[in-house]
């Protein structure tokens, strides 16, 4: 990843194991210009089964699960989507080609088309 000299506050594991797979790790830095890089280096890990994430606050952990459940309603007629989310703001894709997109209306409470 080729990130130099971070410096880590604390780091540990949360909650258990899924069976077969590794549990989760959460790395507190001290420097958020640290988080920042890594989070903008975190692709050139390419493949691997590694998940690198912003820590989120409550609300909006609950936005995002919103706009994944957007995502699912859609995956149940066509399977081969894909979804990004960045932001209050969900892309919906097919291939490589965007087919539509959706954004957080707080007066709602819910996901609506752009």
């Amino acid at each position: 990843m080729d990130v130099k000299e971070v410096l880590i506050d604390n780091a540990f594991r949360i909650g258990t194991a899924p069976a077969g797979k590794p549990r989760i790790a959460k790395i507190k830095l001290i420097k958020g210009l640290d988080r920042d890089e890594i989070l903008r280096k975190k692709a050139t890990l390419g493949k691997l089964q590694v998940f690198i994430e912003a820590d989120l606050s409550p609300e909006e952990q609950g936005i995002k699960k919103k706009l994944i459940g957007t995502f699912y309603d859609f995956k149940t007629t066509d399977s081969g989507i894909k979804m990004r989310i960045k932001g209050r703001k969900l892309i919906i894709m097919k291939a490589t080609k965007i087919i539509s997109s959706y954004s957080y209306d707080e007066g709602n409470d819910q996901a609506v088309k752009d």
